[in-house]
């Protein structure tokens, strides 16, 4: 915000006379085709916006006289590409500007007022206008490409033997997908050089494969693959993480790994998907809002979502028969998901409309409460009711094995809800945990961030900087500290 007049390279505010333009209005009747009912409605002539709107009331139940002179909510927007339907021509009288329209006499033009105000403006390019009038009216621009990744999954989904499997949602390219045998094999060599000077850790990545191998996601297969329709090897590396309750090392693969820039990667012959996630900060701040929080994470989500058959060729990888014999021809062992795996630009997507059906298949309110505040695998649980709560926990526990789901890691900022939970499906916390990134003491509800009091050195701007990006407060509980340091910044 501006408090004083100032001018600067991108924004700067002045003192001006306001015209005030009369804008192209009249009334009308819309008319309902299937009851006949007409409802009186105002329009709004917009030729400098191509598209044109309705609001949502009036799409709802569209139940239209002629010239508006008072300063009226419109109704529908007509933009350039219905303009010319509606206006016949143009007149003067007496210094007044009048439209003349299918719906009567527009009066348009401008009139000063004496009235003096602060106008504040900033520069920026067109596509950012653009974005930010949508946003602010409160549109989403539809991408044609999500609801043809969203019928491909209506298609695809099926519920077998008590789990969900779905198929990729393919691109129609030119461009066939390579193999990236090669590539797999020197990611692999540069893993196994790695992890050869840590014998622990290449005795856990090993054993990571042989419990995935056990549980089912994963399956070996012979030979390098000639017979699926999309044969295709995946670089992987482990992602060692300690502090983690409990997924203390991750295996991920490489879906945008590409052989050279004319050969496309997976990910790039799949669509992304219509972006399902609710709003991290909505979710938080509902949190707040709720007198009983009860969290829960789903154990190995996109593990839990089959492949069908015939696209479990295009998810293949390479280990070694045995990690002491090291990166041998003979020692190579050939796997291929039969689960979605983590690292595919649709695997987001995938796992998110599982959850929205099966979430609908509880009663609406409840489904849509139930999805809006879940994060990836994340469960959320808010209520007011402590006896609701435990009742809705163990419906959901019930109903997520239907599908193979098991909803773990429950904890509550009430102990008595924590006692109602078997003891292994509890997260095993003294005094804190956290909620997407955000610390929490779960005894006394309260969010907790620890800040650096003191640096070693003295301060500079790099370390204001890099304090600054490494503190994760998405609800803004230390903007009156941060933004002192982004003042000394700017200013330093």
């Amino acid at each position: 915000m501006l408090h004083k007049a100032q001018t600067t390279a991108l924004m700067s505010k002045t003192v001006c006379k306001r015209k005030n333009a009369t804008l192209m209005t009249a009334k009308g009747k819309v008319k309902n085709p299937k009851t006949g009912k007409c409802q009186e409605i105002v329009i709004l002539l917009d030729c400098g916006s191509s598209r044109s709107f309705v609001t949502k009331k009036i799409a709802k139940v569209p139940d239209t006289q002629s010239i508006c002179a008072t300063f009226e909510e419109p109704d529908i927007v007509i933009g350039n590409d219905y303009f010319c339907d509606f206006v016949i021509k143009v007149k003067k009288y007496h210094g007044t500007t009048f439209l003349e329209t299918i719906l009567g006499d527009i009066v348009v033009g401008e009139k000063l007022s004496q009235k003096q105000v602060n106008v504040n403006f900033a520069i920026s390019t067109q596509k950012e206008v653009e974005d930010w009038q949508y946003e602010a009216a409160g549109f989403e621009q539809e991408d044609p490409d999500d609801s043809i990744a969203f019928d491909m999954f209506e298609k695809s989904k099926r519920l077998v033997d008590k789990r969900f499997e779905v198929g990729f949602p393919w691109k129609p390219t030119k461009r066939p997908l390579p193999s990236n045998l090669g590539l797999a094999y020197g990611r692999l060599s540069s893993v196994y050089k790695k992890l050869k000077d840590h014998p622990k850790r290449l005795e856990e990545y090993d054993g990571k494969f042989k419990e995935q191998v056990e549980q089912e996601i994963i399956e070996q297969v012979e030979g390098e693959g000639e017979n699926g329709d999309i044969v295709h090897y995946l670089p992987h590396h482990p992602i060692f993480n300690p502090e983690k309750p409990t997924t203390k090392l991750r295996i991920v693969f490489d879906g945008s790994a590409k052989t050279c820039k004319d050969n496309p990667s997976i990910n790039e012959c799949m669509f992304k998907g219509k972006k399902l996630l609710p709003d991290l900060v909505g979710i938080l701040l509902r949190t707040r809002m709720f007198k009983f929080l009860l969290t829960g994470d789903i154990e190995k989500a996109f593990h839990q979502i089959g492949i069908k058959e015939k696209d479990r060729d295009a998810c293949r990888f390479l280990w070694l028969k045995n990690v002491a014999n090291g990166m041998k021809k003979d020692n190579i062992i050939y796997y291929r998901f039969r689960r979605v795996p983590f690292g595919f630009i649709c695997s987001p997507f995938l796992l998110a409309a599982i959850l929205f059906f099966w979430f609908s298949q509880f009663c609406a309110t409840t489904g849509t409460q139930l999805f809006n505040n879940t994060y990836v695998d994340n469960v959320f649980v808010l209520l007011n009711s402590r006896t609701q709560a435990i009742e809705l926990r163990e419906k959901l526990c019930e109903h997520f094995l239907k599908a193979s789901m098991n909803l773990r890691e429950w904890l509550s900022n009430d102990n008595e809800i924590v006692e109602s939970v078997p003891h292994d499906l509890r997260q095993k916390a003294d005094t804190f945990t956290k909620i997407l990134g955000v610390q929490w003491n779960f005894i006394r509800d309260e969010y907790v961030f620890s800040l650096e009091k003191s640096c070693d050195h003295r301060w500079t701007r790099r370390k204001m900087l890099t304090w600054i990006m490494g503190t994760f407060d998405p609800l803004g509980f230390l903007l009156p500290v941060t933004t002192r340091f982004k003042k000394l910044l700017k200013n330093g």
